[in-house]
């Protein structure tokens, strides 16, 4: 998770928060930003400290949403393509103009695409392969 802090901050809670605000209204007064009243300035800036944590929280959340987002080529789960074939075949299938199925048994079926580099083709278990209604 530690890599996570770095790319979207840390998620707060409420006494992170409060200090988080009382940084920043420290160091605005400190570097001639803000004057006159102290919590006024606070209130300010609590808000913003809000406004951040939830915008971290947003960010973390849409990136373990993203994470999980299982991804389909032609109904078939990519992290399988790319197991199943080369790094030139994974792009290629990326780029196909057209999919058919060449044999089919009960449990996978041998799936034809067609590329700009040619006819690639790989067996699919049906069983991850997403159901079309």
């Amino acid at each position: 998770m530690k890599h996570l802090e770095n790319l979207f901050g840390k998620v707060l809670d409420q006494s992170g928060i409060f200090k988080l605000a009382h940084k920043w209204t420290k160091q605005a007064f400190k570097d001639g930003r803000a004057e006159g009243d102290y919590l006024a300035i606070f209130s300010e800036y609590l808000r913003r400290a809000y406004s951040h944590n939830e915008s971290t929280k947003a960010d973390y959340e849409e990136y373990k949403n993203c994470r999980n987002r299982v991804d389909y080529i032609e109904d078939i789960p990519t992290w399988l393509l790319s197991e199943n074939l080369s790094q030139q075949e994974f792009q290629a299938v990326q780029t196909a103009y057209t999919s058919e199925t060449v044999r089919e048994t009960a449990k996978a079926k041998l799936i034809a695409f067609s590329t700009d580099f040619g006819r690639i083709t790989c067996w699919v278990p049906k069983s991850v392969m997403k159901k079309v209604a």
